[in-house]
Parts: C-alpha cells; sequence; structure tokens
C-alpha cells in the first residue's frame, strides 16, 4: 500500500464508537502524522523518511499485534 516513496505520514482511520484504547492509538497517530508533516517540510532527507516509514510499519505492527488479541477495530 505505502511504497518506497512514502513522503507523508499516512492520516490514520478512526472507528466508529472507539474504545479508549482504539482513541488513545488514534490520538498518537495525530500527533505521529502531525510531527512528520512538520519535519518534512524543512527536512525531507532520506534518513527522515526512512524514519516515517520504521515508525509507520512499527505502529502498524503494533496495532496488528492488538488486533489477534482481542481488539479487532485497530486494523
Amino acid at each position: 500500500m505505502h511504497s518506497k516513496s512514502m513522503q507523508n505520514y499516512p492520516h490514520p482511520s478512526r472507528t466508529n464508537d472507539p474504545s479508549a484504547l482504539e482513541l488513545a492509538i488514534y490520538n498518537f497517530e495525530l500527533k505521529a502524522k502531525a510531527y512528520y508533516d512538520k519535519k518534512m517540510k524543512s527536512d525531507n532527507s532520506t534518513e527522515l523518511t526512512n524514519r516515517l516509514k520504521t515508525d509507520y510499519k512499527h505502529l502498524q505492527s503494533e496495532k496488528k499485534e492488538l488486533n489477534q488479541l482481542g481488539w479487532p477495530n485497530l486494523i
């Protein structure tokens, strides 16, 4: 879905009637998006792009793990 050319943190999706955990993760993703969107305006280096990809991939992996533990609305 997100290729090597990822230059912005993708906007997270919010479920209807989220649990406290789902809302916390959504808010964290919004903060990550705001952070990377701001940083990319002044520094679009390969290093920053790689950190963005790594952080995004890690958060998606954590959401997938939580989904397997019984939180089905996280992905």
